[in-house]
């Protein structure tokens, strides 16, 4: 398998695993679960792309974090709005809901990827 490919499923699967612990400790609920695996499937693979693509080709470090915070304040905003649509709930708890669990996907990420590829 491509090693390109190797790591968005790595990726992928971290995250729907880190914003799937979060969202359930927040909420309590599956159905909550499921649409976090739902919407990080969308979300995800597109930003994690866009990073994987900017880090072959260009290499440089400050548009590599100018792309992951623009794209991770995309994938938040473009998640509450999924999760509004899909709960019902106000878009504020939906917008808060997923910043807490995009910044732990992204913190703890970073770190549990730095040791796998040490």
């Amino acid at each position: 398998m491509n090693e390109g490919v190797a790591l968005l499923i790595k990726a992928l699967l971290l995250t729907l695993v880190i914003e799937g612990v979060v969202i359930v400790f927040m909420t309590k609920s599956v159905k909550w679960l499921l649409f976090s695996i739902l919407v990080n499937a969308l979300t995800n693979p597109i930003l994690n792309l866009c990073l994987l693509l900017v880090s072959v080709y260009s290499g440089n470090l400050i548009l590599y974090i100018t792309v992951l915070v623009l794209g991770e304040l995309a994938a938040i905003v473009g998640e509450a709005v999924l999760y509004r649509a899909f709960t019902g709930e106000t878009l504020r708890r939906c917008f808060l809901r997923s910043s807490i669990a995009n910044v732990a996907s992204v913190g703890l990420g970073f770190i549990i990827m730095h040791f796998m590829l040490a």
